[in-house]
């Protein structure tokens, strides 16, 4: 498996929780990790209380920075994130070796992951009543912002809190959602290994989506590069987003669901449809932590402004049937009316006074508008997309055309195993060959373009083939893929 997916997988799943606590986002957590506040913010939003002791890597001998991941994971276990049977050896962390970097940053997904795990059949309830009765986010309660940092949409909105030093980060986590916790059909006291917990989550979701019942089980890793899963799982969240049976099954619609979920979650996610094609355990489920953490901030704060309008609503019409009943009531059955009334309003107004309290109605809304500008976007891309046809892609390295089929996600098949490269010099065209030329403005025309181009036994005008300030040539490969 490659370095770069799993810095990939680890990023996506750190941007989040930076994001959740307003720290700026990373490229490569890798080599990001020990630079500034960066480690330090990272712990504190999984504890969810300030690291005194720790404050940055910069200008540190070895020694000096040994001591300080020492901190680190000493804080990580008495807040109960890490287990005591989980080793990390914190010399070769300070010396940036990338398998304990990722050792460390997997022990810290895992606690995502069960974290989501637990809560999941509370988070995918269809009872909006219930789903915004106790709010979701991945910030311990014994802190509301961190290292000066203020909340952000990311954190759920989450309202002021006073520090708990009663409790672990995960015990205080756990009574804060009990709620949540109560709810979960998982057999807690023997939970699935971390990638079952994310395949359970995956085919959870595949469910919510009439294009995903019809959908086979997702049993491992490999079958997510199918677009039609994750086109399922983005429709999960923001419904009605995609339409898999006119997209087809490549890269460019897997690439396309990847980029719609980085623009929603407002993080940098830098994960791409050759990491999908890797599998790596780690990284796929460190991603996916990321999707759905993200998707159920989304999911809840969608579900907070529904119930906001449907209680406004419902106030303003119970207010208009009790001016309309007489000023003085003399039978039964108006006084029973004005005090299923009265007590109505009074409880509208209880929930209401929760709702505001618990999330910022108005970052709520302003969330939804964005992700829907976001979804017509997607529709607008697939609709240029789809007049375009074509998709230019780039190769990393020599590699032989299955090497790259396989590694690039490239489904040949939709081209009847026909593929096409950049002609930098003329070449002679036979008959049995296609061409595609591209003109100043990106358009591809073939041999099947209808753009009133004049054609010359049955390819397009050389003129508009051959002039080099003009357009660009592609011919097609001569080696077919069985």
């Amino acid at each position: 498996m490659s370095l770069k997916t799993k810095v990939n997988g680890f990023t996506s799943w750190a941007n989040f929780r930076f994001g959740a606590v307003g720290h700026g986002k990373v490229e490569n957590i890798w080599l990001s990790l020990f630079d500034g506040y960066n480690m330090k913010v990272l712990i504190e939003s999984m504890t969810g209380r300030p690291l005194n002791k720790l404050k940055q890597f910069n200008g540190f001998s070895q020694s000096q920075r040994e001591t300080r991941i020492q901190w680190v994971i000493d804080e990580l276990i008495k807040c109960e994130i890490m287990d005591k049977k989980m080793f990390v050896d914190h010399r070769s962390i300070a010396a940036k070796l990338a398998t304990e970097v990722f050792r460390l940053l997997w022990y810290l997904v895992c606690y995502d992951i069960y974290f989501l795990w637990i809560r999941s059949d509370f988070l995918q309830s269809n009872n909006i009543t219930l789903l915004t009765s106790s709010l979701f986010t991945c910030i311990p309660p014994n802190s509301s912002s961190i290292d000066g940092h203020s909340n952000t949409i990311l954190q759920g909105f989450l309202a002021q809190t006073e520090p708990n030093e009663k409790f672990s980060s995960k015990a205080s986590a756990e009574k804060r959602d009990e709620v949540m916790i109560n709810m979960t059909k998982c057999q807690t006291n023997n939970p699935p290994t971390p990638k079952e917990c994310i395949l359970q989550l995956i085919n959870s979701h595949l469910k919510m989506t009439n294009e995903g019942k019809k959908l086979d089980p997702v049993k491992n890793f490999k079958d997510l590069v199918d677009s039609r899963v994750l086109c399922s799982l983005v429709n999960s969240i923001v419904p009605n987003t995609f339409t898999s049976e006119i997209l087809l099954n490549d890269r460019w619609t897997v690439n396309l669901a990847l980029q719609t979920i980085a623009e929603v979650s407002k993080c940098s996610c830098p994960f791409y449809a050759e990491d999908l094609v890797e599998a790596d355990t780690e990284a796929v489920c460190s991603y996916f932590t990321f999707f759905f953490l993200s998707g159920y901030t989304l999911i809840q704060s969608r579900a907070a402004v529904q119930r906001v309008d449907t209680l406004n609503r419902e106030f303003s019409k119970m207010k208009e049937e009790l001016v309309q009943l007489p000023a003085v009531i003399y039978t039964d059955v108006d006084k029973k009316l004005k005090m299923d009334l009265e007590e109505k309003l009074d409880s509208n107004r209880k929930e209401l006074n929760k709702l505001t309290s618990n999330f910022d109605i108005h970052e709520c809304r302003s969330y939804v508008k964005e992700t829907e500008e976001i979804q017509k976007q997607v529709w607008q891309t697939v609709y240029n997309a789809m007049k375009k046809k074509y998709e230019m892609v780039v190769i990393p390295s020599n590699m032989t055309v299955n090497e790259l089929t396989n590694h690039m996600m490239i489904n040949l098949s939709l081209t009847k195993c026909h593929g096409y490269y950049e002609a930098l010099t003329r070449e002679t065209i036979t008959k049995d060959r296609k061409i595609i030329a591209m003109d100043g403005d990106n358009r591809f025309y073939d041999n099947d373009s209808k753009s009133g181009k004049k054609k010359k036994n049955g390819l397009l005008d050389t003129y508009l083939v051959f002039q080099p300030l003009m357009c660009k040539t592609f011919y097609q490969l001569r080696t077919q893929i069985m």
